[in-house]
């Protein structure tokens, strides 16, 4: 099963974009909507730090709103770069999350207060790839994911009650159209529901989320088998 986690590469090629924003002039419109997504970020935990400050709650409460303000200093690099894989590739990347949370995670609310938390969570990378499936209008492949999503949840239970503070839909939301808007004035290629559907490109982005609707509905030996075909004719392609 080689092509199935192929999107995840993206991810890594947008860490190498995110890198090179200050120095790269055809960026420029990927680092300005960067840096407006991080000052949206600081704007909301001040805007929530005060609030909270007014209330007669708990006083660790300011704490641990600042502690998880500090964490989005890398928390925001790694959903730029989910989002740029999901933009590059489009549904595989967000199913392939998926398929990596169910064999891999050991808590999709993990959130860590006293330490350093280098990775958002598996649960808000899920939330903002959806948005970002919307943004690009899968919206129908978006219902698809959000369904196995649910189930596989389930597992999990509940986040603890700090998680609250920690992933609010406006920012994910804000950020994933911050994203979109900077690709698509550098000129960076997004993915199109329209071509995908009807099978009009064939590229390896086609091939890609070709492979993930198959697997759903194959046999593990028969998606094998296309699998094997489908690199052999990519292969003719290419050369």
């Amino acid at each position: 099963m080689q092509q199935l986690h192929l999107p995840d590469l993206y991810h890594e090629v947008g860490h190498y974009v995110l890198e090179n924003r200050n120095s790269e002039l055809r960026l420029k419109a990927i680092k300005d909507n960067y840096d407006l997504a991080f000052s949206k970020v600081t704007d909301y935990y001040n805007d929530l730090l005060k609030r909270k400050r007014r209330e007669f709650g708990p006083e660790e409460i300011p704490m641990v709103i600042e502690k998880i303000h500090s964490q989005w200093k890398s928390w925001i690099i790694e959903f730029f770069c989910d989002l740029f894989a999901l933009y590059a590739v489009g549904p595989a990347y967000a199913w392939s999350h998926l398929h990596l949370t169910a064999k891999r995670s050991d808590d999709i609310y993990k959130l860590s207060i006293l330490f350093s938390q280098t990775h958002p969570s598996d649960e808000s990378r899920m939330r903002i790839l959806i948005y970002g499936l919307r943004n690009l209008g899968f919206r129908e492949e978006a219902e698809k994911i959000i369904s196995r999503w649910s189930e596989l949840a389930k597992f999990w239970g509940s986040p603890q009650t700090e998680y609250q503070y920690a992933y609010p839909e406006r920012l994910l939301s804000e950020i994933s159209e911050l994203v979109l808007d900077g690709l698509r004035r550098s000129g960076i290629s997004v993915a199109q529901p329209e071509v995908l559907v009807n099978n009009s490109d064939h590229g390896i982005r086609t091939m890609l989320n070709e492979a993930w609707q198959i697997f759903w509905k194959s046999k593990r030996e028969d998606f094998r088998k296309w699998e094997e075909k489908r690199i052999k004719d990519l292969r003719l392609v290419l050369n």
